[in-house]
């Protein structure tokens, strides 16, 4: 099923920031951020929900695979986990790092793999691109088995 939201820390209407040449029809390739990382003027308003609002709606015991392109957002949705004990079985996805947040954001990643090594092992994988971005997938250490 597709449904036509974000995923956010919050269930609330929130700025989506696009690139300036945004015109509304359909065809755009940019991409865009609820966390403005790119300073752009351009917006448009995104229905949003939290995680746990999916897993009441949908009535979901246990989540097996989280995978997150979500555009600057993947650090707050992951702290919003953390907060909420909400953990995954595997988590996939990306961070990005805007150069201009970047002492900002090392602080807050490396508080948050702190946090979740206690019940993750990772693999990252680095890729420079426009900003430093780095994807990950975290695997539950109880779904690992020893070799």
């Amino acid at each position: 099923n597709y449904i036509p939201e974000a995923i956010w820390v919050e269930n609330k209407n929130k700025k989506f920031y696009v690139a300036d040449n945004f015109n509304n029809d359909m065809t755009y390739d940019g991409d865009g951020s609820l966390t403005n990382y790119r300073n752009t003027e351009s917006f448009i308003e995104v229905k949003c929900r939290n995680l746990e609002h999916y897993i009441n709606e949908l009535k979901i015991d246990e989540i097996d695979v989280l995978k997150m392109d979500i555009e600057g957002a993947a650090i707050e949705i992951l702290e919003d986990c953390v907060d909420k004990n909400l953990f995954p079985n595997q988590i996939t996805g990306e961070i990005e790092i805007h150069p201009d947040h970047l002492s900002n954001s090392i602080s807050r990643i490396d508080k948050l793999l702190e946090n979740l090594k206690r019940n993750y092992i990772f693999f990252l994988f680095d890729q420079k691109v426009r900003f430093s971005k780095f994807e990950f997938l975290m695997v539950k250490k109880n779904l690992i088995n020893p070799l």
